[in-house]
């Protein structure tokens, strides 16, 4: 333990002494205002890097990069997304932008870094090694007055000795397209200076090398299976969509983009329907082929979408300080830009529950009190209504019988709760509940109780037949590094959640195999 800490306190110490490249961006209330100004031989260098599970618990995506010229200099390129709070946990951003003002030069690649707390909480810091790095990573060239555009660098954090740590760099077009519109999405109409410089190497993105990426994605977001017709589909990183078809038997769906899907579903007809970041959104007729649409002015993620009868559709979209509720009254593929703002408040969009007459979307209220902000969308009239709960919201799930299932938690304990009337009053127990219910009816539910570990937990699957009242325990440990949280139950397989990697038990919780990120043994 004490090695680890004292050989992490030595980089710590190595990246002060790494100098800062010169910013050339600058973050306010709307995004970046770029400085283009390039003095004597100064150019610009724009990299993406998607890390496709958290880094560490405190900073889920790499703050900087440190890049060394050929002539010994050393500088540091510095992440320009909005930081992270854990305080807004119910969304986990992973991605990174990084745009910067380097002196002319060749440069490399010699460390990815991000300070945070790892397993154990032990203090760590996350960086690959200077070898690894060269033999990953070639050498790039940044030119006088130019934009060196690196593309993509991919990266999956380390999960057992059979999937260690690997990295990806997408450097030809793909990649280089998702850095370049990234940066136009945050920079604005900006005129960017010319192209130039480059990796060294060949641009690497063959089919083998995207679909390699692909297959280290593990996040889901799986909000849209409420509305799937039972299907269980989900987003992730990398512009793809998972979706299962039978036991352990999955689709996947790739967008061509590398941003991440927030939000996807597939609607009763067979249209594919993805929410994105910076209020974009794709959908895909049966037969026909991804159509990309923008919501308006919209900049942060869409994570709900939902047609109305009348032919118009709802949006739900937000970022880390605001939720905005838009209509479309041309429905989702209508090339008009009649679309209007019909609700915004003061809270992330995240924490959200679908009922058939309306949306709510709550937000827990830091301190000792464990309260919760409520705000309810009328889907008829779409008015909007503010309320507080005395509870923190932890799951919640619309059930077949048109009841809603609550697990609450006040003080340091979760409960459980049912309402009969769309989430507007509750039933309370007082006995604790568990986490990451999933239910089948009113009174056929499944759900996970905890047995921490020094750097894992054991998630240990409970069953009740009757609403609750009396759990069973079934079956063996999900360990993984947090707690686990159900995803799918049906007769024939539980689909769960578990430290951001997706598991599957066949045998009603005995065993668990995990599913994605797809296991790479001997790589």
């Amino acid at each position: 333990m004490w090695a680890t800490i004292r050989a992490g306190l030595l980089v710590l110490t190595a990246v002060v002494l790494v100098g800062c490249a010169a910013p050339a961006a600058k973050r306010g209330p709307d995004g970046l205002a770029l400085d283009l100004k390039a003095e004597g031989s100064d150019g610009f260098v724009v990299l993406k890097v998607v890390s496709t599970r958290p880094v560490s618990l405190l900073n889920p995506k790499w703050q900087n990069i440190a890049v060394r010229s050929t002539g010994g200099q050393n500088d540091e390129l510095r992440d320009l997304t909005p930081p992270y709070s854990m305080l807004g946990a119910n969304y986990v951003p992973t991605e990174s932008l990084y745009f910067a003002r380097l002196k002319a030069g060749e440069y490399e690649v010699s460390s990815l870094g991000s300070t945070g707390a790892g397993p154990g909480l032990l203090l760590a810091l996350m960086m690959s090694d200077h070898a690894s790095m060269q033999k990953r990573l070639p050498r790039f060239n940044v030119e006088t007055g130019r934009l060196t555009n690196l593309g993509t660098i991919v990266y999956a954090p380390e999960l057992d000795k059979d999937q260690p740590a690997d990295i990806v760099l997408l450097s030809g077009p793909v990649g280089q397209r998702a850095a370049l519109q990234d940066l136009r999405d945050e920079g604005g109409t900006a005129a960017l200076p010319p192209l130039g410089g480059g990796w060294g190497a060949p641009p690497e993105e063959s089919a083998e090398s995207l679909k390699r990426a692909r297959e280290m994605v593990s996040m889901v977001s799986h909000r849209g299976s409420a509305i799937s017709g039972g299907t269980f589909i989900g987003g992730s990183h990398l512009g793809q969509i998972l979706m299962r078809t039978g036991p352990r038997t999955w689709v996947r769906e790739s967008l061509d983009t590398l941003n991440r899907v927030v939000f996807a579903t597939r609607l009763a007809d067979g249209t594919l329907v993805a929410g994105m970041e910076y209020g974009r959104y794709q959908i895909k007729r049966p037969g026909g082929t991804w159509e990309a649409h923008k919501i308006g002015s919209e900049k942060g993620r869409v994570v709900y979408i939902e047609p109305r009868a009348d032919g118009s559709a709802l949006f739900v979209a937000g970022d880390a300080k605001t939720t905005r509720v838009w209509l479309k009254r041309g429905g989702l593929d209508h090339a008009s830009d009649e679309i209007t703002q019909v609700a915004a408040f003061g809270t992330p969009p995240d924490l959200l529950l679908t009922l058939p007459d309306a949306l709510i979307v709550a937000w827990n209220e830091t301190g000792i009190l464990r309260q919760s902000v409520h705000h309810r969308i009328d889907k008829n009239t779409l008015k909007l209504t503010t309320y507080k709960e005395s509870f923190w919201v932890v799951d919640w799930q619309y059930r077949v019988d048109g009841s809603v299932a609550l697990t609450r938690q006040n003080g340091m304990s979760g409960y459980r709760s049912v309402s009969l009337d769309g989430a507007r009053t509750w039933i309370t127990a007082n006995e604790p509940g568990y986490l990451g219910g999933f239910w089948l009816d009113a009174n056929k539910g499944y759900a996970f109780g905890v047995s921490p570990g020094f750097s894992t937990v054991d998630s240990l699957l409970q069953v009740t037949s009757d609403g609750g009242k009396t759990w069973q325990r079934q079956g063996g440990p999900l360990v993984a590094p947090s707690v686990g949280q159900l995803l799918q139950v049906d007769g024939q397989e539980l689909v769960a959640l578990a430290g951001h990697v997706v598991y599957s038990s066949i045998d009603q919780g005995g065993t668990w195999q995990r599913v994605f990120p797809v296991p790479q043994a001997g790589r």
